[in-house]
């Protein structure tokens, strides 16, 4: 389902937990995260809630409209969370490396 995997890009960009995002929009972290491992899906009032919340269309949430800048967006910021995720494996290996050598 489309509706799931774009509540979870549009919240990840936002920089936001699946729990602040309850308490912004008054639906519980639990249908929230229902939703966007699309275990259920939304009534049409909660839909529509979370399209203005992020102030994006119905469509863009079904995926009906394509629109490749908002997909550019979408490459830069899982390329971002890509080059964090870089960043602590080095810092875990580091750890890992100091513990063995260090006891």
């Amino acid at each position: 389902m489309e509706f799931g995997t774009r509540l979870k890009t549009l919240r990840k960009h936002r920089h936001l937990t699946q729990e602040e995002l309850a308490s912004k929009t008054g639906i519980t972290r639990s249908c929230i995260n229902n939703y966007e491992n699309d275990i259920r899906e939304p009534d049409f009032e909660t839909a529509t809630k979370i399209a203005d919340f992020f102030n994006v269309s119905m469509d863009t949430m079904i995926g009906r409209d394509f629109k490749p800048k908002t997909l550019i967006e979408d490459t830069a910021f899982f390329q971002e969370q890509i080059e964090e995720l870089k960043e602590e494996i080095i810092h875990l290996k580091a750890k890992l490396y100091d513990y063995y050598i260090t006891g």
